[in-house]
């Protein structure tokens, strides 16, 4: 067993080792022959000292009288909050109460020597919350502190939807100038050719693709709701009302929307086939009448109409009144014929 002077010349040679660790595993280490307990750790650092807390004598030596030691001593792993000392005698009164069987809490001194934590928002913040790497606009409820750090509940905006339990690490400030207006209009239940743009206290910027602007969602919402459905006689070159078996064929239409950070739903309409668009149809200047995405050729388009009642519908911002499906997507919606109501069944209703 090692003597009582061993341990000293040991502590006192790690003590004034100029080198510094590091590595996590020397911090260890160091922490170790100084008399730690085995969790802590001590990073050493060599800074150079500002001229002016340097004496007249000194300055007259060598550039290494220039250089100070100094240590920074850690109740377990340095970047978790956990308690940092720059002081050993500070850090060894806490470290004497520690026992490796049963250790103490690195963060019950809610720092040691560091200035104490201060939380990065406040109630009624508004802010963006990381999920799925997309950020989503969000309103600070509340904030309650833990051991390794604070957490937050939060409202999101789309709607109203409320988290809690979110570490600081995935919120971040409001940047309103970074998100994408067409995105943003999506998301609340406009067409991809809107622009919506908040401007804070539930108040919005929403442009309409004629140009018109609103201030608030529901306003823009309810315009949408009253514009007048497509006409199947529209277009160029026009739908046409006959000759295919597809005409009035009811259809089930499913689209997915992201509508908060944690939550997507599936918005589904029921509508019927009135139009159709040849693969030889062109229009006024000759050209196709449509050209196929998947094949990049001339090729069959057919017009849904939905009649979904807005007010009777839970999903009723993300309704669409009509749609054009290429032939392939078409028949993946179908409704057989055998699952319809029969016309009995319909009168009877």
């Amino acid at each position: 067993m090692a003597s009582d002077q061993a341990v000293l010349d040991a502590m006192g040679a790690a003590m004034w080792d100029p080198q510094p660790t590091g590595t996590d595993l020397k911090a260890q280490q160091l922490a170790d022959a100084l008399g730690y307990p085995t969790s802590w750790r001590v990073v050493r650092t060599i800074e150079e000292m500002p001229p002016e807390h340097s004496s007249g004598e000194e300055k007259m030596v060598d550039d290494a009288a220039t250089r100070c030691i100094v240590d920074r001593i850690y109740a377990g792993e340095p970047g978790t909050g956990c308690d940092m000392w720059f002081h050993h005698h500070a850090a060894m009164m806490v470290a004497q109460e520690w026992d490796d069987e049963t250790p103490g809490d690195p963060f019950q001194h809610k720092g040691g020597h560091l200035l104490p934590r201060q939380p990065l928002f406040e109630k009624g913040d508004k802010v963006e919350v990381m999920f799925d790497n997309k950020w989503w606009e969000a309103k600070i409820l509340r904030r309650k502190e833990h051991t390794e750090g604070y957490r937050y509940s939060v409202s999101y905006t789309v709607d109203k939807t409320k988290q809690a339990g979110i570490p600081e690490e995935i919120i971040r400030e409001f940047r309103s100038e970074e998100r994408d207006p067409r995105e943003v209009a999506a998301q609340i239940g406009l067409g991809e050719d809107w622009l919506a743009v908040p401007t804070g206290n539930n108040r919005w910027k929403i442009t309409a693709p004629d140009g018109q602007v609103f201030t608030s969602k529901k306003a823009a919402l309810a315009s949408l709701a009253q514009e007048p459905a497509s006409s199947k006689d529209e277009g160029d070159p026009p739908w046409r009302t006959t000759d295919h078996e597809y005409l009035g064929r009811v259809v089930r239409w499913t689209q997915d929307h992201a509508v908060t950070a944690r939550r997507t739903i599936t918005v589904e309409q029921v509508g019927r086939v009135t139009g159709w668009i040849s693969e030889e149809d062109v229009d006024q200047a000759g050209q196709p009448g449509f050209i196929s995405e998947k094949t990049n050729l001339p090729a069959k388009l057919f017009h849904v109409v939905f009649e979904d009642e807005p007010h009777m519908h839970p999903y009723a911002s993300y309704l669409v009144e009509s749609q054009d499906l290429e032939e392939f997507e078409l028949e993946q919606c179908l409704i057989p014929e055998e699952e319809l109501p029969s016309k009995k069944q319909r009168k009877d209703r």
